[in-house]
């Protein structure tokens, strides 16, 4: 009996059981049994002691399963809420994450947007001509599946023809987009029935053209696909130099998103700036080709066109020639009115032989008084005429003086032919300074013809 009352305490681990079995109340409840039981066999083996002990073990466990209960809810309860939070703070690194790739793809596009747009900007520093820079904007343009065609047009007068001529009727020129550059599905001709619609006040910054657009039926084959709700004509002003010089047309697949319409207003800004620089280095280009005094042509300039008709004139065996118009006595303009009336009469001087001569004449000041000037594709005979025509336009010209006095100048030509059989532009400039020698030493104020060995002089 004792060896069995020994086992007892094993009794214990059951109550240490129950309560995760959901028999919580049944195991206090067979702890104080097993505790009154462990007494009464304790006494009745005269073992109290050793039953008081097991009862208060039994009682102990009993009761343990209440904090025990409580740790293990606890541990529970922070499980759980470590399981939430974990979830929370995954959502939220998808979300972040989410927020962070959305970030990506749109730095990456307005990556893809500024390498664009720096394309072009080095397009329209590498290049001075209007085409390529177009091209390049064209290029630029390509990848938008909306945009299914695309000109730039300049706005032009255009003199319209009247019918049975225009004797005594006055002439009236009209403004009209002329397109200069076509790209996409489109052709000139019909550009050209499009921008006739445009109008040409969009003079404010912000104007822009926008209209539905209907295909004829002959543009059919044109387009490559039909758009489902039709098509939109866009219009962009290009502006430099604070006018409209330009304008930027797109044939638009309707629905359309806005970023093209902002690409090609940011498009339009960057082509004027662009523009405007072509057009400040052509003028730098052209002022360093002419003389600052006359507006003529530099002596450079005339003798590179000269060598330019002379290789004309061997390949195709056409004729030109040339004339050196040198002012009599110009010394004397200067020495009697002082030099801003000599630099007056210098200045009218070329204002009058750009009146006598055709706009595509060569005119240069080859040097203090002297002019030069190259005719091409003319008769002899005419060229001499012409001179003779400088010589007394020359000679009616008046220019005021210090005190208002008129002061008149007379000039002289020498005039050289330069035939298939010719010298070098060397020789011929040597003729017609020979001819000019000619017309001084005859008098001046007479035009002089290089003929062979000798001068023939005509007054």
């Amino acid at each position: 009996m004792k060896n069995y009352f020994a086992l007892l305490p094993l009794l214990s681990l059951t109550l240490l059981v129950l309560p995760f079995q959901g028999k919580g109340r049944r195991g206090l409840l067979a702890a104080f049994v097993l505790a009154v039981t462990a007494v009464f066999l304790g006494i009745h083996l005269e073992m109290t002691h050793i039953g008081i002990l097991y009862a208060i073990l039994f009682v102990g466990v009993g009761l343990y399963q209440f904090p025990l209960k409580q740790e293990v809810h606890t541990a529970v309860k922070r499980s759980f809420n470590r399981q939430i939070s974990s979830q929370t703070d995954v959502s939220s690194c998808e979300s972040e994450c989410n927020q962070w790739e959305n970030t990506r793809r749109r730095l990456s596009q307005e990556l893809d947007q500024i390498a664009e747009r720096y394309s072009f900007a080095r397009s329209l520093v590498t290049h001075m001509e209007e085409s390529p820079i177009l091209k390049d904007l064209s290029s630029l343009f390509s990848q938008e599946s909306a945009i299914v065609g695309f000109t730039f047009a300049r706005l032009l007068n255009r003199t319209p023809a009247a019918p049975g001529g225009s004797d005594g009727l006055a002439v009236i020129e009209e403004k009209c987009w002329e397109p200069t550059f076509v790209s996409g599905s489109l052709k000139e001709e019909e550009w050209k029935g499009i921008l006739r619609t445009v109008p040409m006040t969009l003079n404010r910054p912000r104007d822009r053209y926008l209209s539905s657009f209907i295909p004829e039926t002959g543009w059919a084959q044109s387009l490559p696909t039909q758009a489902v709700e039709g098509y939109t004509i866009l219009g962009q002003p290009v502006r430099w130099q604070g006018r409209l010089q330009g304008l930027l047309g797109f044939l638009l697949k309707n629905p359309h998103p806005k970023e093209i319409s902002d690409k090609i207003v940011s498009s339009a800004q960057i082509l004027g700036l662009g523009f405007h620089k072509i057009s400040l280095y052509r003028l730098t280009l052209e002022r360093s080709r002419r003389d600052s005094l006359t507006d003529l042509y530099l002596r450079r300039i005339f003798l590179e066109r000269l060598q330019e008709e002379v290789n004309f004139s061997k390949r195709y065996g056409t004729s030109f020639s040339i004339l050196i118009l040198d002012l009599d006595h110009f010394k004397s303009v200067n020495d009697t009115y002082g030099h801003p009336t000599g630099d007056q009469v210098l200045k009218e001087v070329a204002k009058t032989m750009q009146s006598v001569l055709d706009p595509g004449v060569t005119i240069a000041r080859y040097g203090g008084e002297e002019f030069s000037i190259l005719i091409g594709l003319a008769p002899c005979e005419e060229v001499i005429e012409t001179a003779e025509k400088i010589r007394k336009s020359v000679e009616e010209t008046n220019v005021k003086g210090p005190q208002g006095e008129k002061v008149k100048v007379t000039a002289s030509l020498g005039v050289a032919h330069y035939l298939p059989e010719s010298p070098s532009p060397e020789e011929l400039i040597r003729r017609a300074d020979s001819a000019l020698y000619k017309a001084k030493q005859s008098g001046r104020n007479q035009v002089c013809e290089w003929c062979g060995n000798r001068d023939s002089a005509r007054k």
